[in-house]
């Protein structure tokens, strides 16, 4: 999934342009203000660094940040000269960093430690023309906590409840039952749970979860009452209250996790069965489907959503004298990201069609951008995209957004097309470029969403599980469509029990 590639004229000008790009992307994304900040200073150090010592000086700076399953990759190139003894100025600026005061930038020297300091790995290698600097972490996506929301007008108690469960949760905190109603109406993200005192000076807990019940979009966070006066009259009150749990002072911190993870647990549960009841009726709406054959291809399509629900769509748009595919990846798993997915789709669908007459899909991967960046609802949205656009002579045109690269399958082998394209609505002003390309008969274009490809807990393991489908997809290459589909499905089937981390789709088409 590729949040950003874009290339600069390398300059100062250039450095400043790209702090503002990663930080709007960054933003778009919702990291942290400290997740951003590392980003930034290292964009900014590697290549104020080329522009300043490198004995001949790039005229091209390129950035790329991509996720690859729980991995963050961070890919910054100038085409200026190799710096030599790399490692070795690198441990020399880990060495001076000793000298440097936490949260302050190095006004000289190359500034490695700093660059790197935030990230797991950091490798520069040469390819070809460019210096190449790769840094990896893991992905803010893949090790994102539960929110839970403490309220306690007493600040210790807020203070070591946080410390009890702060490793398995985000800890969010309010004084009193109004200031966190006050939070909740301005921040988008709800928590998963509230942790919530009774009896507080300034209001109680009683008044906050009847305030809650009352409005739709937060009467089902899940909600946990605390009190050390359990024959308080207002504790007795509470007891009567639709709450989840009921915690006396002073909580254990054993009793407390336990709580936490029954709780959401049973709501997790309780979200899984409502959309098993709705899976039916809209799953069906939602399932990708494609005609068999489109002009001189044939076309064969295989899809699974990891929970109930899916955020994998692909669509077919006939136009004039062409048709357009589109495959999209929205964000989220389970029943909401199926409930969000189905209206999505139904709100992009109209702004698509509108475009079904635009002979080339950058133009309308362009506007596609613009529409998420600029529409209220679309700005909110996380996906990638790939549009296909087939000619009536048979020749293709593809552009591409975050999504990963097609492949081309031939007696050659298997080797993917050479497409990139950030995740749109990121950046304001995005263009996207299209690539040509005329399949000859028997050779076949494969479209895919990352799932297929991105199954293991490690990046050795994603690259073992990918190279494993790649030799199953040459192994089928001469066998009918149809039969080719159904067994590169029943190995990815095989191979994650039936049972994948995430959705997963995928195209073939073959030329007559």
């Amino acid at each position: 999934m590729i949040f950003l590639d874009k290339t600069y004229v390398a300059s100062l000008d250039s450095i400043r342009a790209i702090r503002t790009d990663l930080e709007s992307c960054l933003g778009y994304l919702t990291f942290s203000d400290r997740v951003r900040d590392s980003f930034i200073l290292c964009a900014s150090e590697i290549f104020t660094n080329a522009l300043k010592h490198a004995d001949i000086q790039p005229k091209t700076f390129k950035i790329v940040l991509r996720k690859q399953g729980k991995i963050l990759h961070f890919i910054l190139m100038d085409d200026g000269s190799l710096f030599e003894n790399f490692e070795m100025k690198r441990h020399c600026s880990v060495v001076q960093s000793t000298k440097i005061e936490p949260c302050v930038l190095e006004t000289g020297g190359i500034g490695l430690f700093l660059a790197g300091r935030d990230f797991d790995d950091f490798a520069y290698r040469r390819m070809q023309k460019w210096n190449y600097y790769h840094l990896s972490t893991s992905s803010p996506f893949s090790e994102k906590k539960p929110i839970v929301l403490i309220i306690d007008d007493d600040p210790v108690q807020r203070d070591l409840l946080a410390l009890y469960i702060s490793e398995t949760y985000t800890v969010k905190h309010a004084e009193s039952g109004r200031a966190a109603m006050v939070w909740l109406n301005e921040v988008d993200e709800k928590p998963a749970l509230i942790l919530c005192d009774v009896v507080m000076s300034n209001s109680n807990g009683v008044e906050l979860c009847m305030e809650l019940q009352k409005d739709k979009n937060m009467a089902l966070i899940p909600f946990i009452f605390m009190t050390g006066e359990p024959e308080n009259p207002v504790a007795k009150i509470a007891a009567d209250l639709p709450a989840n749990d009921f915690l006396e002072k002073p909580v254990q911190k054993y009793y407390l996790l336990k709580s936490l993870k029954r709780t959401l647990s049973k709501a997790q549960q309780d979200q899984r069965l409502l959309g098993d009841r709705l899976d039916g009726e809209i799953t069906s709406v939602l399932a990708p489907s494609l005609p068999k054959k489109i002009g001189c291809y044939k076309i064969s399509l295989k899809w699974q959503a990891a929970e109930a629900g899916g955020g994998d769509i692909a669509l077919h748009f006939p136009g004039n004298g062409y048709d357009h595919i589109i495959m999209m990846d929205i964000m989220g798993h389970g029943a909401q990201a199926k409930f969000f997915s189905h209206s999505f789709v139904g709100y992009l669908h109209g702004f698509l069609s509108a475009q079904r007459n635009v002979q080339d899909p950058g133009q309308v991967l362009t506007a596609l951008s613009h529409f998420l960046h600029t529409d209220k609802i679309g700005e909110k949205t996380i996906l990638t995209a790939q549009i296909l656009m087939i000619s009536k002579d048979g020749t293709f045109k593809i552009a591409s957004a975050g999504h990963p690269a097609p492949l081309l399958c031939d007696s050659e082998g298997v080797r993917e097309l050479e497409i990139e394209g950030a995740m749109p609505g990121l950046i304001p002003d995005t263009v996207y470029e299209s690539i040509k390309l005329s399949l000859k008969p028997q050779q076949r274009l494969i479209l895919y969403t990352d799932g297929l490809m991105e199954v293991g807990g490690s990046a050795e393991d994603m690259e073992t599980h990918k190279n494993n489908m790649i030799d199953v997809i040459k192994s089928v290459r001469t066998i009918p469509v149809c039969e080719s589909a159904e067994q590169i499905w029943n190995n990815f089937i095989e191979k994650t029990a039936g049972s994948p981390n995430d959705d997963a789709l995928f195209i073939i088409l073959q030329r007559d």
